[in-house]
């Protein structure tokens, strides 16, 4: 860690220098990716300058930390309301903004003045709390907000295709008429009010993207929505036992026309290979037009098994399993040296053991017309 501060400096210097050689009149992308701390404002202040200046199109600004050891800090960077309304953002595009403060007045006069801004990404806001995005004249087509403390996101007469979201509590959506791509980051929230607050695209979503534990399954069964026009489904599974995956197929029922499906199973720090559980009688729905599926972090427990069972006896133009064991630390996505050594090295024993499952449960009962890859 110690070594992390000394170098900060002479990283910082060493952007200067760079920066203050180059010669372009116009950027077509500028990223900070760096955890420099609060010591080293004024030069943060002094590289976004510098890319407004030029016109960029393309802005990314990432102060998560990423040092060994090290968390998100309640003092994050604030991004300067004297460089808002400056003209030369209006060529922008992309936005990304992680572990960087800014209002949502600030962020809708970014989609509001800047003409060509399609894609917006903020993540560890605190102080984007309430966001308007209305009116037919933004050209924004794409929407993540993560870690944010939202308690009221209004999307209304926008042409937003996809959306990305960990509090759809705090949602409201009217008039989106080509929104096609959902993601609900989040776990034992109420059906309902998912159900509420995307009722007006159900008939038009193409990619769903939810998370979930077994409880919001059982919910999902009783109450989940017809999805005609739905494509890919994409399920983020949090178990912490030996629990059942049969709800899942109150999915395939609700979405006949379902050509992919992805499943990614986030078990506990530990092995949990190859257990069993009692077989159970599930409902038969027939999967017409599924055609590809993967499983990630695949364990071999018998749940699992009975899924690719299923998937096999009702997905009749199935033509491949994807089998991807590789497990990733609690799912998070930390930076690879943030990972302690012991870690990894628990990480690689796990990926292999249940690549060994894979392999010796799955070969013997998929059939030669079904392509399986074990990655």
């Amino acid at each position: 860690m110690d070594r992390v501060f000394e170098e900060r400096p002479k990283f910082a210097n060493w952007v200067n220098k760079v920066l203050g050689s180059h010669q372009a009149m116009l950027l077509n992308k500028f990223r900070i990716y760096c955890d420099l701390g609060n010591s080293y404002l004024a030069d943060l202040d002094e590289w976004l300058r510098y890319a407004f200046e030029r016109s960029v199109q393309r802005l990314e600004v990432n102060l998560l930390p990423h040092g060994p050891g090290s968390y998100p800090s309640t003092e994050c960077y604030v991004f300067p309301s004297a460089f808002v309304a400056q003209k030369s953002w209006h060529s922008l595009k992309l936005l990304i903004l992680k572990h960087v403060l800014i209002s949502g007045g600030n962020l809708e006069f970014f989609l509001r003045n800047c003409k060509f801004l399609e894609s917006v990404v903020v993540c560890a806001s605190r102080d984007l709390q309430t966001l308007n995005v209305c009116g037919p004249s933004l050209t924004l087509r794409h929407l993540d907000i993560g870690f944010c403390p939202l308690k009221t996101l209004i999307i209304s007469n926008v042409n937003l295709i996809s959306l990305k979201i960990d509090r759809p509590k705090a949602m409201t959506l009217r008039n989106v008429p080509q929104l096609v791509h959902v993601e609900i980051r989040t776990i034992s929230f109420a059906v309902e009010d998912f159900v509420d607050r995307l009722s007006c695209c159900f008939f038009k979503l193409e990619v769903l993207s939810l998370f979930m534990n077994p409880k919001d399954i059982r919910e999902y069964e009783r109450k989940m929505p017809e999805l005609p026009a739905l494509k890919q489904l994409v399920v983020v599974l949090y178990l912490f036992k030996e629990e059942s995956m049969s709800g899942l197929t109150s999915f395939f029922r609700a979405a006949p026309n379902l050509e992919k499906f992805v499943i990614k199973t986030r078990y506990p720090f530990r092995k949990m290979l190859g257990t069993s559980r009692k077989s159970e009688n599930v409902v038969q729905y027939s999967v017409q037009h599924l055609r590809v599926v993967e499983m990630h972090e695949y364990r071999g427990r018998s749940v699992e098994i009975q899924l690719v069972k299923y998937l096999l006896e009702n997905a009749m133009s199935l033509e491949k399993i994807v089998v991807d064991p590789r497990y990733e630390f609690l799912g998070l996505g930390f930076e690879p040296w943030f990972i302690h050594s012991n870690v990894r090295s628990l990480e690689a024993e796990i990926t292999n053991d249940g690549r060994r499952c894979a392999e010796k449960q799955l070969g013997g009962i998929i059939p030669s017309h079904v392509a399986l890859q074990i990655l």
